[in-house]
């Protein structure tokens, strides 16, 4: 993800709202995780997080930004 501005920002995954085997993949390939994918808050404007998905599970990944999810902030990346 990519911090444009109003930070603080991340990307989590809800456990039981990704395909079955994506929590392992996602693990291995979230770096300085605040919690079991939950990837850790982006304060500075412009910085980015990556999160492959190499390897995943095809499916709907349903994700939400801790700090905004009472606002709404929220989302689906389809994997193919």
């Amino acid at each position: 993800y990519h911090n444009k501005s109003g930070g603080p920002h991340n990307v989590s995954f809800w456990s039981d709202s990704i395909p079955k085997g994506a929590a392992d993949v996602l693990n291995k390939s979230m770096p300085n995780q605040m919690a079991p994918l939950e990837g850790p808050l982006l304060t500075d404007p412009e910085a980015t997080y990556e999160v492959s998905f190499a390897g995943a599970p095809k499916g709907v990944y349903k994700f939400f930004c801790l700090p905004h999810l009472a606002l709404g902030m929220k989302g689906n990346l389809t994997v193919q």
